[in-house]
Formats: structure tokens, C-alpha cells, sequence
């Protein structure tokens, strides 16, 4: 997939990442998450999809939905795939910064299209944005284990602005990739603020995004396109819902509980 191999190609054409100090006061970041537990909640969904919550898990990703200024698919659906040898640096961090990506502008880094390891970069409409990567490359086989935190401070693009951290654990081997991401994020646009509490998994096979509700996450993978209209296949507790949206502006849903539907 385009999201996942061009992050590949900025993180892991650095060369060998040693760990390393985000600067200034304090640390932006806070606590990087047990990618274990992440992991877990695409393996084990515990969440229940219902009427109650539905539109708001289909409300991570629509253009037209309340949180739809955040590029929470990469500009990509699950079925998308691309060769990394093609990826530009700058290609690299547009994709590398996905979740900073708004339907208006899209964040510059050049601090990480040169391979610095840590930096603090300007938005497009103010504010800023920090990275720091940590982890190890070992050039002689492929592999790697690569960490990226990433601390959004009112960071501006066109009339959205985002607030929050970014977390990506990277790990590659020779003819495997995959990537997991957990985001917090606040969001807000003009009249309405909303939260974005989501992890996404990137592998070579596709993506999907682990959601927050009540009682647990529920995992949605795209089957038909990324752009808020389309197939959906939602898991939780109580197994496989197939899903429809029409522009995140209405959908339903069917699976082991029935159905739910949503305006």
C-alpha cells in the first residue's frame, strides 16, 4: 500500500535510527502505547457495533463527516498497493504525515525529507508539528524495528486545526512490512471539535482501522474505496458486519446482531 511503503522509504532509508532527544522543554509526546495491546485489537475486537455508535465509527473516515478534514486512509484504499522504489522524500513525508493531511493542505517536513531523526516543522496555516523516531535499522538484512512519535500543536490547515499525538511502529523483514499506528488527535473546524481516538494497521495485504466505542474497539477494513462512500466490513465481539455508506452522510449495517442504520 502507498501509505505504508513510502513511510517505509523515508524511515528506513535513513540508514541506522538511534534513539534520540526531542528537545526543548519537557516531552510532547507522552507515553508511547504497548504496540502489543494495539496489535490485539485488530486481532480480538471487543466492541459492539449498535444504531448508537455507528455514526460516529463511520465517522472516522468520511470526507463529509464531522472528523472527515483528517486523511484517516491515507489517500488510499485497503485493495491500493505501490512499490516502494518509486516513493519520493517528499512523496515520502506527505504520506508519512497522513493523518496531518487535511482535504485543504498537506504538511511539509524538511526536517524528515532530510532524515533527521527529530524536528518541529510548521503547519501550512499555523502552528506546528514534532517527530522524533527511534528504534534500529540493520542494513546487512532488511530488518528493522523502527518507532515514530509525532506532537501536533494547533496545527493549521486551511480552517482545520489539529491537537494532539501520533504514534507509528514500523517493522520490516525481507518480503514483509507492516506498520501500527495509534492516533489521538483533537479536531476542529469551524463550529464543531471533535476527538479522533483510532489505530490503524498497514501491511502489505491492506489497511484497517481499529475504532474506540464504549465498551471496546471495533475494526472497520474498506472493500470497496477509502473516500467515505462505499463497502465496509466492520468486526467486533460478535463477529462480521457488512456495511454501507453513502458519503458518510448515511449507511447501514448487517451481521450477527441484525441490523443498524444510521442518518
Amino acid at each position: 500500500m502507498k501509505t505504508a511503503l513510502f513511510l517505509a522509504t523515508v524511515l528506513l532509508g535513513t540508514g541506522t535510527l538511534l534513539g534520540c532527544s526531542s528537545g526543548g522543554s519537557g516531552d510532547p509526546y507522552g507515553a508511547t502505547p504497548d504496540f502489543n495491546v494495539v496489535q490485539g485489537r485488530f486481532d480480538h475486537p471487543d466492541g459492539t457495533l449498535n444504531s448508537g455508535n455507528a455514526g460516529s465509527v463511520f465517522g472516522t473516515m468520511g470526507t463529509s463527516s464531522s472528523a472527515g478534514a483528517v486523511n484517516v486512509f491515507g489517500g488510499g484504499s485497503s485493495s491500493s498497493s505501490s512499490s516502494s522504489s518509486s516513493a519520493t522524500p517528499g512523496a515520502a513525508t506527505t504520506q508519512a504525515l497522513h493523518l496531518l493531511t487535511t482535504t485543504s493542505s498537506t504538511p511539509s517536513c524538511p526536517a524528515l525529507q532530510q532524515g533527521q531523526k527529530s524536528g518541529s516543522c510548521a503547519c501550512p496555516s499555523g502552528g506546528t508539528f514534532q517527530y522524533e523516531i527511534d528504534g534500529d535499522t540493520t542494513a546487512s538484512n532488511g530488518n528493522a524495528d523502527v518507532t515514530m512519535r509525532v506532537a501536533a500543536s494547533a496545527c493549521a490547515s486551511g480552517n482545520v486545526t489539529i491537537d494532539g499525538t501520533e504514534y507509528a511502529n514500523i517493522k520490516s523483514s525481507a518480503g514483509s512490512f507492516a506498520m501500527l499506528v495509534e492516533a489521538d488527535l483533537t479536531v476542529t473546524e469551524p463550529g464543531k471539535t471533535v476527538t479522533l481516538n483510532l489505530d490503524e494497521s498497514i501491511t502489505d495485504g491492506g489497511l484497517a482501522l481499529a475504532v474506540k466505542v464504549a465498551d471496546g474497539y471495533v475494526v472497520m477494513t474498506a472493500t470497496s474505496n477509502g473516500t467515505g462512500g462505499g463497502t465496509f466490513t466492520i468486526r467486533d465481539r460478535q463477529g462480521t458486519w457488512t456495511c454501507t455508506s453513502a458519503n458518510g452522510t448515511g449507511g447501514s449495517c448487517t451481521g450477527p446482531g441484525g441490523s443498524v442504520s444510521w442518518s
